[in-house]
């Protein structure tokens, strides 16, 4: 370095190169300043021109801003002072003059922006505010300051643009503007805040709009209030939403999320909607009213048929035998009106459907006896439709009918009730006094038909009168009158029917007889010895009695007197004889003997010293279960005996079951047994058996097999149990088709499982779902553990 220094000294050149360099910097060094103080003289003129000006212009401005100040131009003065580059000054004097607005862009220029701010706020002056704050990244300040000069739409502006959407969408909310409160929150996220405002949307809009196009646009944002719940699973909320504003779809949908299934069924059903209803309530197990709607919305689409099934499981008779009959499908009609008891419809119908033979059942269960006896009659039923003809006081119809079944002494009864005004009195006398006579009965003949010919001659009309009163005059043994009066006939109609064969026999008797005496013995069997009544039923009576011939206590049933001549009561007495004759087993009563004795029918049989279960029932007894199972068994193994011999009982309840002293088990009273196979005469279409216990098909009317015993032991067996029969009243008949059998837990909770089931099983409406035999019964019931 001291070489250096040596060498500059001792060169003058190269003290001059060192002078120019010096003097170079300070011109740069100038020339900087010059700009920083925007002066450009410096430019335009030389270095030494320049200079002067930033010597003198600096004074200048003072100058001038002092006489500014002293002229209370403080904004003139703080600028100058601001162009000498005295910014201290500047500020100072700005202040003084209070011109803030100058003072703060000045101090922004200065950066001092915390300065600025506060002395923008002594102005008001937001947006040079919010500007700053922006500026240094106060997004939330910024915003607030708009805020708290209530200049809320451009501070949530603010917000949603630098994507401060929760307070943008807070400001929106708070001055109504829903609509974009909604979005924004939903953009945000705030999903519930998005639904809340949309549904306010709605509210406001609901009350304010009108018209269709209007009710569709604010529905669409309660859908989306709905859809954001839904998103939230708020499920209660959009439940709640939707119904207060009478969405009765949608609310339906909703309740079926919050599990309140009968709810949502009832809400479909407002909303129009039977086929969602349907599946909701058959979803509850309520498949009756299911059915219903599901039959309301056929019916609406005109789909009869459709309905009318629909109404028939739904239990509604009424309307499915309307709707079945308006579709011409008249056997259904008939089957419906039958559950409703509404019997005479139901018998047009069947009468409609061809089915002549349920027509004429239902018409005896409504009580028109005379169009079930026309029905009867062209069935070939004669039997029944003498029964019915009679019921309906159409005397001459049933006596005829009774004449063709050959039951003389009904015929009788119905012929002497045809009163004189009737168009057949004079055919019913002609009857009468035919009966009468083969009655061997001339003197009443003669009385009944004297009394009506008296004074009168022979002519074409009376002539067949004449006839029968000649053959009673024959019979009686009066033969010159019975020739008279043939002879009269002949005169009227000489080619009368048999007449020349009478007078030729009149003639013949009048010849070998002069009097004609009828020798009448009564015949008495003395075997049998009445001691004392023990019961009575609706065929007869039974007494103890004493075989004089075996010498034992016997059973002795007779037929009631006023039944004698009744050829039906008859056959079936005679038949109870023979079929349980033909049974031989320990718990069946034994058949020793039948005839008749004293003009009265009987049967014999073992006498059985206990007590029937009917009687225990009505003591109030109580049995176990043990006891059940050892009636059940002892009953089963007799029934599958007589069933395999081919007998139907047809008439098993506690009545007819008996518990001997020895504690053994007897059936009694086949009275009601039918062959399996051979059809009655006159049965079809007889209701036989006891209402409690019979089957549905017995009620019916149809025809009977061993299953129909199965089912009546299922009753017996209730009985038993629970101390009452399963169904009682006045509809039982359409119980035993229809209802279900009651729980036999709600009467007796400690009954086993499995004897609830087979009794069930027993009693099943079709016949198809029951046991198939006895047999099968008792091995059931072997397997029940106690």
């Amino acid at each position: 370095m001291s070489n250096i220094i040596n060498f500059i000294k001792t060169h003058k050149e190269a003290q001059i190169v060192l002078v120019l360099m010096l003097l170079f910097i300070i011109i740069k060094i100038t020339q900087e300043v010059l700009k920083a103080l925007k002066i450009t003289a410096f430019e335009d003129k030389n270095f030494f021109e320049a200079l002067h000006s930033i010597l003198f212009k600096r004074s200048y401005l003072y100058r001038q801003a002092k006489r500014a100040v002293k002229q209370g131009y403080f904004l003139e003065a703080g600028k100058f002072y601001e162009q000498a580059g005295d910014y201290k000054k500047a500020i100072s004097t700005y202040e003084k003059g209070q011109e803030y607005l100058a003072m703060g862009e000045l101090l922004e220029k200065l950066k001092r922006e915390s300065e600025a701010i506060e002395v923008y706020k002594k102005i008001g002056k937001t947006d040079k505010i919010v500007e700053l704050y922006l500026k240094r990244k106060n997004i939330d300040i910024a915003g607030s300051v708009l805020e708290s000069n209530n200049q809320f739409q451009e501070a949530a502006d603010l917000y949603y643009k630098y994507g401060r959407y929760e307070k943008a969408a807070r400001i929106f909310e708070k001055k109504g503007f829903y609509k974009k409160a909604a979005y924004i929150y939903e953009k945000a996220g705030n999903l519930e805040r998005a639904a809340l405002n949309f549904e306010k949307l709605f509210l406001t809009n609901a009350e304010t709009m009108s018209g269709f196009q209007s009710n569709q646009y604010y529905k669409e944002d309660l859908k989306k209030a709905v859809l954001l719940y839904k998103k939230l699973k708020k499920y209660d909320k959009a439940y709640e939403l939707l119904l207060k504003n009478n969405v009765y779809d949608q609310a339906a949908e909703f309740a079926l999320l919050l599990n309140k299934t009968e709810e949502a069924a009832k809400l479909f059903e407002k909303a129009q909607m039977p086929s969602r209803a349907a599946e909701v309530y058959e979803m509850i197990g309520n498949m009756e009213y299911s059915n219903v709607l599901k039959a309301e919305e056929a019916l609406a689409k005109g789909k009869m048929k459709e309905a009318a099934n629909y109404f028939l499981e739904a239990k509604d008779y009424v309307r499915a035998a309307e709707l079945f009959e308006w579709s011409n499908e008249y056997e259904k009609a008939a089957d419906s009106y039958f559950l409703i008891q509404n019997y005479s419809a139901a018998a047009d119908n069947y009468i409609k459907a061809g089915n002549k033979e349920q027509a004429a059942k239902m018409f005896v269960l409504s009580g028109d006896w005379l169009e079930a006896a026309k029905l009867f009659e062209e069935l070939l039923n004669i039997e029944k439709a003498a029964e019915l003809y009679e019921k309906a006081n159409k005397h001459f119809e049933a006596g005829h009918c009774y004449l063709t079944v050959e039951n003389n002494k009904k015929a009788l009864e119905n012929f002497q009730k045809v009163q004189p005004e009737n168009p057949n009195y004079f055919k019913a006398i002609y009857h009468v006094a035919e009966l009468f006579l083969k009655n061997r009965k001339p003197n009443l003949v003669i009385k009944q038909i004297g009394s009506i010919l008296k004074n009168s001659s022979v002519h074409m009309e009376n002539a067949d009168l004449f006839f029968v009163l000649a053959q009673a005059y024959l019979n009686s043994g009066e033969f010159e009158k019975a020739l008279d009066i043939f002879q009269a006939i002949q005169t009227v109609n000489y080619n009368y029917p048999g007449i020349h064969e009478k007078i030729k026999e009149v003639k013949e008797l009048k010849e070998k007889y002069k009097e004609l005496k009828i020798a009448k013995k009564a015949k008495s069997d003395e075997r049998y010895t009445l001691l004392r009544k023990i019961g009575e039923g609706g065929m007869g009576t039974v007494w103890i009695a004493e075989d004089n011939v075996l010498k034992r206590r016997v059973a002795i049933k007779l037929l009631d007197k006023v039944a004698v001549t009744d050829k039906e009561a008859y056959d079936r007495f005679i038949e109870e004889a023979r079929s349980t004759a033909s049974l031989s087993h320990p718990n069946i009563v034994t058949v020793y003997d039948a005839g008749i004795r004293e003009n009265v029918y009987f049967i014999s049989m073992e006498y059985i010293d206990g007590e029937n279960f009917m009687e225990l029932l009505r003591k109030k007894k109580n049995f176990t279960i043990p006891q059940i199972l050892y009636v059940a068994i002892k009953l089963l193994k007799a029934l599958d005996y007589s069933h395999r011999k081919g007998i139907v009982h047809r008439d098993i309840k506690p009545h007819n079951i008996m518990i001997t002293k020895q504690k053994e088990i007897k059936i009694m009273d086949f009275g009601l047994a039918v062959v399996r196979g051979e059809k009655k005469k006159g049965e079809t279409g007889i209701i036989t058996g006891t209402p409690y216990y019979m089957s549905p098909e017995q009620i019916r009317g149809d025809e009977i097999d061993n299953r129909t015993d199965i089912y009546s032991t299922g009753v017996t067996l209730f009985h038993l149990i629970t101390g009452r029969v399963p169904f009682k009243g006045d509809n039982i008949f359409r119980m035993h088709i229809e209802e279900p059998v009651p729980d036999i837990k709600n009467y007796r909770h400690e009954v086993p499982d499995l004897l609830c089931e087979i009794v069930y099983k027993c009693m099943a409406k079709r016949r198809e779902d029951r046991y198939q035999s006895a047999v099968d019964i008792i091995n059931d019931i072997k397997k029940i553990k106690l």
